[in-house]
Order: structure tokens, then sequence, then C-alpha cells
């Protein structure tokens, strides 16, 4: 039986900012060598491993010490750590052997830490948030202190793991799906605000916040039929039908926010865009366009794609139902990019 969740704005006992903590948090085990975080290698001024991070003539950063830091004091410490480097220099940071930091643009704050939370309570492998923290300068966003999961992102493991490493994944990913799903809301958005969010959105003005699911398909299929009509030709081909309900989705499973551990247990990062959607974002959303060799035409290329075929299969189910929100979503983003400030009936304008 499904349960029904009615996203509501953040309560002031919930959250409150600054100095959230979890302190009773299960510690994060994992690989110890090589020395990663989220999937992560140290930047190589750091020395792998080490509890100090800090440069020197600087005081070193104390986990002990974290509930009583001053916001002031963190960032410091925050904005002298190393970042992580996997094929790219990550924007999270190294606090410590057990911490790191990610620093957020404040209106995803409390939908993160929402939706964070409340992934952990179904069951699902999560780093829990420690600490959340807002800048001195209101203009560099917040920050969210978290555990540390050591292990390594399946964009760096696709190569190298075989098909029985890819099939443990994937029925782990389909459990937590199928928790997730079951969790179901007459309102689209974020758990804490309501703001409705998707990199297919990128108008300035994107759905109204509590979206229901008719207004949500009404954003959509505004922009496929009635964005400049004289300039665009309409898409009624491509028009969506409102679902019954939406359902609590990451939105973002992409290779590098998948972490296994030396357990071969799968940890999901970066709840950043999840919320209550329709399903189809879950779909869309596990993509690999980030392992460019995938599209080589080399043996070991091709297999590797029919790996994550059949593991985003397993998951999140059959291609068929999603061929035409894919087509309608490709198509939104498009226009969305091209007409930034169009604004729909069915926009968020304040």
């Amino acid at each position: 039986m499904s349960s029904v969740v009615h996203p509501q704005a953040p309560s002031s006992d919930v959250h409150h900012l600054p100095g959230m903590t979890h302190a009773s948090s299960p510690q994060v085990t994992g690989l110890s060598q090589p020395e990663l975080v989220d999937g992560h290698k140290f930047h190589p001024t750091t020395e792998a491993g080490s509890d100090d991070i800090s440069h020197p003539g600087t005081v070193a950063f104390d986990e002990a010490m974290l509930d009583h830091y001053t916001d002031s004091d963190l960032f410091s410490f925050i904005e002298n750590a190393p970042n992580f480097v996997t094929t790219r220099v990550e924007a999270t940071k190294v606090l410590s052997q057990n911490l790191v930091a990610k620093i957020i643009h404040d209106t995803e704050r409390d939908d993160e830490i929402a939706a964070t939370e409340f992934a952990r309570k179904l069951g699902i492998l999560v780093p829990a948030v420690r600490r959340a923290l807002i800048h001195p300068a209101t203009t560099r966003g917040s920050c969210l202190v978290l555990e540390r999961v050591h292990g390594r992102t399946l964009e760096q493991l696709w190569a190298e793991i075989g098909w029985w490493r890819t099939l443990r994944v994937a029925w782990q990913l389909r459990r937590y799906l199928q928790k997730m799903h079951a969790v179901t809301s007459l309102k689209a958005g974020g758990l804490a605000t309501g703001s409705v969010r998707s990199l297919f959105f990128q108008g300035l003005y994107p759905p109204v916040s509590y979206a229901s699911p008719e207004a949500f398909t009404g954003y959509i299929n505004w922009w496929l039929t009635k964005c400049r009509p004289r300039q665009r030709q309409p898409r009624h081909d491509l028009t969506l039908k409102p679902l019954r309900r939406h359902v609590f989705v990451h939105q973002d499973l992409a290779p590098r926010n998948m972490i296994l551990d030396a357990r071969n247990r799968l940890w999901l990062i970066d709840w950043g865009f999840a919320g209550f959607y329709p399903p189809y974002l879950e779909y869309l959303a596990i993509e690999a366009t980030e392992m460019p060799w995938l599209r080589g035409s080399t043996w070991h290329a091709r297999l590797a794609r029919w790996r994550w075929t059949v593991l985003r299969w397993i998951a999140a189910g059959p291609r068929g139902p999603h061929i035409r929100p894919f087509k309608a979503l490709g198509e939104v983003h498009r226009r969305s990019c091209l007409f930034r400030t169009e604004k729909t009936p069915y926009s968020q304008v304040d």
C-alpha cells in the first residue's frame, strides 16, 4: 500500500540554522586504500588519509568540535579545505577523515536536508547531515557538513566492474526506488519548500510551488504547444497526460551520485533535486552521459554500455513507457533555454 505525503513548508523546529546537528548519526565506514571521499580522491596538495587538512600556520579542524564551531569558523575551515579530484575538480570539500562539506544555494538547503533525512528513514544508504550553516556573507550561499562515505562512484568503477557487481548494484537500486516510489503526494516539489526543480526546466519561471499533477503537466504542455508558435512549431504530438499522483524521486541518479563502499553497498548522494515528481523523471535521470567513452566502438565500450542499459532496466523498468516523456522534456529543455523569460499560466512568478 502506498503512503501519502503532502510537502509542507519548514517549521521553526526543523532544520534550525545555524548549528543543526545529528550527533547520533552512525559512522560511515568503507575503503581505506586508496583514500576516497564520495568516490573522489584527495586533492594532490593534501596527504591522503590525513586528519590534518590545515595549511601551515593555521589551526587544524577538529571533528569533536563540530557542534561548537561558529558558522564563520567552519566556513574558514571549508574554504581552506582541499577539493575532491576525479576526472574533474569537484566543488565538495574534504573537511576531515569522517566529514565533508558541500556548498549549496540558500534556496536549495532546506529541501536537500529534508530529502536526505527522509531517504534515510526509508532505509536508503545516504550520508547524514551533521550540520547546516549559512555563510556570513549571504551572497555566498549555505553549506552542509555531511558524513564522509568511503568508496568509489559508479563513474569511476564502471570500466572495471563485471556483470556480477553490475547486477548486484542494479537490484540494490531497484529496492531503493521501490521504497521511494511507494511514497506519493498530490503536490510536486521539494519536501520542505515545495519548490519545483528539474534540469529539464531552464526558464526563469519554473512551475508553481506545490504544483498539482495537472499544473505540472500543464507547464510542460504549454512549452510544447504555446511557446512562441510563430517561431517554434507546436508539438501536440508530444503532450503528456497528468498522472494521478507524484512519487518521491531522487531525480539525479547519474553515475557520479552512486557510490559503492568496500562491502559493495550502494550509497546515494546529492539529493538537491529530490522531491515529489512524475516517476519518468527518475528514469530519465539514470543516464551515463558523463562517461563519453561508453559511446566508443570498442567491444569494451559496447559491453559497458549494455551493462548500463541492463542496470537501468532492472532498477527502473523498461524504456518504452518513458520514450514520449523523454522526447517531450527534451523539447521543453531546448525551448526553455532559448526563451528563458517566458511565463506560463502555471509558472512561479514571485
